[in-house]
């Protein structure tokens, strides 16, 4: 069967030889790079959302899905000019949902030209906040964030504590395997970059 839209024709396989109901197709398109694109069905006909280009999209297991960048600054950056620079693109921030997410952002923060220090990162969202002083959480702030699967600290996070109150993905020599590292929210030294992102739509 061939569906026609606009400016495009697709060829598609049903399941047998009747032609169901549209609104109970699931329609998919794989693109070249093996990323799986969904089309949603609107008022109009159907579309697809994706990424801004550049942009990598990551579909969380509870149905959201957010779209990142990394961004490398090598004179250093704080954490309030990261949220703002963020914020100045229409994006935040972004938290992280999983130890894929936060693999990516170590694997881009990697590329970085000079990585030779005991710890290079990038800030990513996400406080300490403590309530009582002994009872103390992670928070994401940025709207799309939720639950602490990257931050297992038998595998993926270098909890300090110490006054280390916000999160950064870091490149570490005390903790190679690691992603996730927890710096002092006023720091700058060996913050080179940060990660904003964006819930899809």
């Amino acid at each position: 069967m061939w569906v026609i839209s606009r400016s495009t024709i697709f060829q598609v396989t049903l399941p047998d030889n009747n032609c169901p109901v549209f609104n109970y197709i699931n329609y998919t398109l794989t693109l070249p790079s093996g990323e799986v694109l969904s089309w949603n069905q609107t008022e109009s006909g159907w579309e697809w959302k994706q990424c801004r280009e550049g942009w990598k999209k990551f579909e969380r297991n509870d149905g959201t899905t957010v779209c990142m960048q990394t961004f490398r600054v090598d004179e250093g950056v704080t954490r309030g000019a990261s949220k703002t620079k963020c914020e100045e693109i229409g994006t935040k921030l972004t938290g992280v949902a999983s130890v894929d997410e936060s693999k990516w952002i170590h694997g881009e923060l990697m590329k970085s030209e000079g990585v030779f220090f005991d710890w290079y990162s990038f800030w990513i969202d996400g406080k300490r906040e403590c309530d009582p002083p002994e009872n103390c959480k992670f928070v994401w702030s940025d709207g799309y964030t939720e639950g602490n699967d990257a931050l297992d600290t038998s595998t993926n996070f270098e909890e300090s504590k110490n006054g280390q109150d916000c999160l950064a993905v870091a490149y570490m020599t005390k903790a190679p395997s690691k992603t996730i590292d927890d710096g002092s929210c006023a720091a700058t030294k060996a913050l080179n970059g940060y990660v904003c992102g964006y819930k899809l739509m």
